[in-house]
């Protein structure tokens, strides 16, 4: 096996039972008998769990081995957190493009450890080998201080010790008791940036996109305390949120877990240490005209750090003065420290610019200038918002660009390459994303459709609706939409039927969602609304038939170049079918989420997807509509 579209076909060939299935050398056969389970797996899940747990000393001789990870450490690892992992490394594997080489360095073991720094703050044990002499002497040397011979992770006594010896080896505070909780709210609440946590039984969990203060700031921390709230509700360990007056300006929440009360204080970053767009990407910029070609880590942090903050001082080539400065600000204020998040941060424009340097080398990255004079001319010419034209974060300029005789948006669009890597034309253009970056706001299509924003936004007589007021919009609300969908196959639109909350937030929310999609649902026929919910994708991906090609590359956290993924030219998406067999869309309106939640797939570029998006409030008079996920079946 070569690559990762080889590792698919073996694990498809498991799947479906089928024998003498050969990919190159490899006969599939071979990892039925060598892998314990393989021959039940339904699901690349399933599969990479027998690979993970099958015994050392079985072997396949193939790269199948790699995916093993050394018995020790299998059984040190709660078996929820080792779920999580093989979950994160399932999807990993089949979002991997057909034609990406397998790692012949790939490591399993630094695949878990890397995730466990990930998920728990940075909290790991290293040092992993097959010879397990690690883990035999920790528990030769601290076996008798536990009751069982063994820590015990249902008894708090245990946990509280061994708690007490980590940190005592390691150099920093462990907690392992409330992992799981946290974990949970890490992989649910995920619009706010990268979460840290502090604290055992009262547990801040700090949002890096969320400001330290201001009215942003109390809007933002309100959204997730209702996203705290709608967690509860679903997840059987979760029970009894209360919330109460104490632990921040806006309170805190207590929840349940698993029988026991945690206090729950939602903060922002520290404005210092805060970065924005601006950040994220003159970053980029910055990368791109040094030298750093390798990951950072707690190593090299501080110093290659103050060498950033010297070079940016006297301005990145491509960045307005502004966004230079926001850049040296983010520098100075982390440059001391070295830990985790911020290391995952930096190395994602790390990561995107590496990328870029592989295949444009010594160009010129633009972001100001003659790119927003193109956008404004795009913007012009369309009608359109000039990130929903082409998301472009910035622009590779290989040659000179002249935009006197350009009137019409096709030979704007011929400006720019086709191909990644491409120089015929003068521009190719780049979309930064970070790895765990949503899939975008459809908001704006409405503008093509409204005389005024409160056409679907909230007017102000509408925020200052009382309780009664807002069910009694929700009803009319609801029923209007089902006239409008009852006669199109395609969309299916499932109102919970139990009372609403009785919770002004939570109703105005609600309201406001269902306004918007009325809105937008009113502008089609019955039998084009699916057409139109098709459409909030396409805007949102800023695939809208008027597009130039652009291409997408995805930061990694690990440092090594970032994943490159094209969207061509007036490329468009359209509702998945086969042979006109098509899959509805399911519109769910329940009493617990103060928004809508929309699930359907899609077409792009030739691929199914699968796609959710959320329909809310932003705390005040606009509502939004966001792509959620997005991803290849």
């Amino acid at each position: 096996m070569e690559t990762y579209g080889d590792l698919k076909k073996a694990i498809n060939a498991i799947k479906l039972k089928q024998k003498g299935v050969k990919i190159g050398n490899f006969a599939v056969d071979v990892a039925s008998d060598f892998i314990p389970g393989a021959s039940t797996a339904k699901s690349t899940f399933e599969f990479i769990k027998s690979a993970f747990n099958k015994p050392d000393a079985k072997k396949t001789d193939s790269w199948l081995d790699k995916l093993d990870v050394d018995d020790e450490m299998s059984k040190i690892v709660d078996d929820t957190v080792e779920n999580g992992f093989l979950q994160m490394m399932a999807k990993s594997i089949d979002s991997e493009s057909d034609t990406t080489p397998l790692e012949q360095d790939f490591n399993m073991n630094q695949k878990m450890v890397d995730f466990l720094k990930k998920e728990y703050s940075g909290r790991t044990i290293s040092g992993i080998k097959e010879e397990k002499s690690v883990f035999d002497k920790f528990f030769q040397q601290y076996a008798y201080k536990f009751d069982k011979g063994y820590p015990d992770m249902n008894n708090d006594q245990d946990i509280a010790l061994l708690e007490s010896l980590l940190s005592e080896i390691i150099g920093e505070e462990i907690i392992l008791e409330n992992q799981d909780l946290i974990s949970l709210i890490k992989s649910n609440i995920t619009d706010y940036g990268d979460l840290e946590t502090s604290g055992k039984d009262t547990i801040k969990l700090i949002f890096s996109d969320i400001p330290n203060r201001g009215g942003q700031s109390d809007s933002m921390r309100r959204d997730v305390y209702d996203e705290i709230k709608s967690l509860v509700d679903k997840e059987e360990l979760l029970s009894d949120y209360k919330k109460i007056a104490t632990g921040s300006s806006l309170g805190s929440a207590i929840v349940n877990f698993d029988g026991k009360n945690y206090k729950l204080i939602v903060k922002g970053a520290s404005s210092d240490t805060a970065s924005d767009t601006d950040v994220k990407e003159a970053l980029v910029s910055l990368f791109y005209i040094t030298n750093i070609d390798s990951p950072f880590n707690k190593e090299n942090y501080e110093s290659r750090v103050n060498d950033l903050v010297e070079i940016a001082s006297k301005g990145i080539p491509g960045e307005t003065s502004e966004a230079s400065q926001k850049v040296v600000s983010y520098l100075e204020a982390t440059a001391g420290d070295n830990k985790t998040s911020n290391i995952a941060f930096i190395n994602q424009p790390l990561s995107s610019a590496l990328a870029i340097k592989e295949v444009y080398p010594g160009q010129k990255l633009i972001r100001t200038g003659l790119f927003d004079s193109i956008r404004s001319k795009a913007q012009s010419l369309t009608g359109l918002p000039a990130d929903k034209w082409c998301p472009g974060d910035l622009y590779v300029q290989l040659g000179n660009v002249d935009l006197s005789g350009i009137d019409n948006i096709e030979l704007l669009n011929k400006l720019f390459n086709d191909e990644w890597g491409g120089d015929s034309e003068p521009l190719t253009a780049v979309s930064l994303k970070q790895a765990d970056a949503q899939g975008g706001k459809a908001k704006a299509l409405l503008n093509k459709y409204a005389s005024a924003k409160e056409d679907y936004n909230l007017t102000k007589d509408e925020i200052d609706f009382d309780n009664k007021q807002y069910i009694a919009g929700i009803k009319r609300l609801r029923d209007s939409i089902s006239k409008l969908v009852g006669g199109n196959k395609n969309i299916e639109y499932d109102i919970e039927d139990s009372n609403l909350k009785d919770e002004t937030r939570f109703l105005r929310g609600k309201y406001a969602a269902l306004k918007s999609i009325e809105f937008l649902f009113k502008q089609f026929p019955t039998e084009k609304v699916d057409e139109a919910i098709v459409a909030l994708v396409g805007f949102a991906l800023s695939l809208t038939k008027v597009n130039p090609t652009f291409f997408k590359i995805t930061g990694q956290k690990s440092g090594v170049p970032g994943k490159v993924d094209k969207f061509e030219r007036g490329q468009n998406v359209i509702l998945y079918n086969v042979d006109g067999d098509y899959d509805p869309i399911q519109i769910n309106d329940t009493s617990s989420f103060g928004g809508l939640k929309i699930d359907f797939k899609i077409e792009k570029g030739g691929q199914p997807y699968s796609v959710s998006i959320n329909a809310r409030n932003n705390g005040n008079t606009q509502g939004t509509l966001e792509v959620q996920k997005i991803k290849k079946i």
